[in-house]
């Protein structure tokens, strides 16, 4: 996703930057009505992508907000958070998951069986699906985005205005 991201956003750019400069042949004076509009390359600095791989957006752009300084505070606790759910979601597999499936090499394997050890393990594995995702999606990337000095993900005081702030094609009229 992030690849089809880059390459939506620069294609435009690319296409630009062809135009103009096969149109340079036929005239060349291009530089007098060049403005700042106008991209030097076809493609972005290759540092410019390796950054945006790293950064948790989807959307790609030349540049992002930043902030002047790294909350360290904030990190710790988010990588906290994301350890805590580590170990909970360690704790649901061992714990509700794995006695039930056990014994399947030891017993015979009748469809009710396995049907009755999937229903037991539903809501552990709902609960793991749910630990791994606000562990992942959440503190980690929030961890990784503060540390980064990415300033609109870090610094919204709501839910919704993170949401906007990570979604920057929503406004608050679509709500």
């Amino acid at each position: 996703m992030k690849s089809h991201a880059f390459v939506r956003e620069n294609t435009p750019r690319a296409i630009l930057y062809g135009q103009i400069y096969s149109q340079k042949d036929k005239t060349e004076n291009i530089t007098e009505n060049k403005s700042n509009s106008i991209p030097n390359s076809p493609c972005p600095e290759f540092s410019k992508y390796i950054y945006f791989i790293f950064v948790p957006t989807l959307i790609y752009r030349d540049s992002y907000p930043r902030t002047s300084s790294v909350r360290w505070n904030y990190v710790l606790a988010q990588l906290a958070q994301f350890v805590a759910a580590a170990f909970f979601g360690y704790y649901l597999f061992y714990r509700f998951c794995l006695p039930v499936f056990r014994h399947f090499k030891l017993e015979y394997v009748t469809v009710k069986i396995f049907v009755l050890s999937i229903l037991n393990c539903a809501l552990p594995g709902a609960l793991f699906l749910f630990c791994a995702f606000y562990g992942f999606l959440h503190c980690w990337l929030n961890a990784f985005a503060v540390v980064n000095c990415i300033g609109v993900i870090s610094e919204s005081s709501s839910v919704l205005n993170k949401f906007l702030a990570e979604n920057s094609f929503l406004t608050l009229e679509s709500f």
